[in-house]
């Protein structure tokens, strides 16, 4: 862990078998989330971060060197949290970052390291686990030893695979649970993005095809039991218009895999096939989206698809260029 008054940063690293390197990298994160709200007021803001393709755990130049991004990321949210604080005149929460890391990145050369994608892709399934399941809900359940803590979860690339292949299974379980009851269930996490993610949109239809059988409805409650609807998400997958990789590569990637796979149709002929669904990220499937995206004066602007079919908590559209230059572009003040 890397440690400062307003924040801290943890690392918990996977093999290519999808199993943690050293389980006392888990047991630091936990601790230090404990410190952290044992000595804060208004619990901590827990920033989960699952990183993509091309990168790795490591801080070298030929790392990607994206576990530097985000630890500058999670300084970033610390001052925020601080200057919130001010204006306030709250305790500012302080920060803790896990970033979850995996053999992203195995070669340095450039025709290696694309030629790498399939091997790669193949790795991040095995990562999104049932030891990555332990890993973010320990770590999550840690921050809601404090019922104002705040926990958000991000996956980049590869990483939003991971995240959607891990989170999807847990948040079906949850909303058939509630189905069941007809009550309602505490949201763990306050968000969860996939950026750029490469899964492929049959995944992400059938979990929106589930939240809609179940009518699932995002509320805010506040203490007097008062409940209201939510005006934001539970779930986003984003993608950028400018994404090469998951427009062109992925899909060329899948359509190799699947020569021998079997698909068929729906029997609503306004549904996408399963071919199109397989081979095809949920980002560059109109059918998919929730929103559209535009942005004016440096502001971003939502507005419903009129006719959706996904009216679900888990979001699903494109952002323009403004917000995302290309698939590695994640950080734009206007994510």
């Amino acid at each position: 862990c890397i440690r400062d008054s307003a924040y801290a940063v943890a690392v918990v690293e996977f093999d290519d078998q999808g199993e943690p390197w050293d389980l006392t990298q888990l047991g630091a994160a936990v601790d230090v989330i404990r410190r952290f709200n044992a000595g804060s007021e208004h619990g901590v803001i827990l920033h989960q971060f699952i990183h993509g393709w091309k990168s790795n755990a490591s801080r070298d130049r030929k790392s990607g060197r994206r576990l530097a991004w985000f630890e500058g990321q999670v300084a970033r949210l610390a001052e925020h949290s601080e200057s919130a604080g001010r204006e306030t005149g709250d305790p500012a929460r302080p920060v803790v970052g896990l970033y979850i890391g995996w053999r992203g990145r195995t070669y340095s050369l450039p025709v290696l390291i694309d030629a790498s994608f399939w091997n790669r892709r193949v790795a991040a399934h095995r990562v999104a686990s049932m030891r990555l399941v332990e890993v973010l809900q320990r770590t999550l359940r840690a921050a809601r030893e404090r019922n104002d803590s705040k926990c958000f979860l991000l996956g980049h690339s590869m990483g939003g695979l991971i995240l959607e292949k891990t989170i999807g299974p847990i948040v079906m379980a949850e909303v058939l649970a509630v189905e069941e009851t007809g009550g309602s269930l505490p949201v763990g996490y306050d968000l969860i993005v996939s950026a750029n993610p490469s899964t492929e949109a049959l995944f992400t239809k059938q979990l929106i095809d589930v939240l809609k059988r179940a009518r699932v409805a995002l509320v805010l409650e506040d203490e007097n039991g008062n409940r209201r609807p939510a005006a934001g998400p539970m779930m986003v997958s984003a993608t950028s218009e400018a994404d090469a990789i998951t427009r062109w590569m992925v899909p060329l990637a899948m359509n190799i895999n699947s020569v021998f796979l079997r698909f068929r149709g729906y029997p609503d002929p306004g549904v996408p096939s399963q071919r199109l669904l397989g081979v095809r990220t949920a980002g560059h499937v109109p059918w998919l989206f929730s929103h559209t995206v535009t942005v004016r004066d440096d502001e971003v602007v939502l507005r419903k698809v009129p006719g959706r079919w996904n009216d679900t908590p888990f979001w699903v559209f494109q952002v323009p260029a403004e917000v995302s230059e290309g698939h590695g572009d994640i950080s734009s003040p206007l994510w």
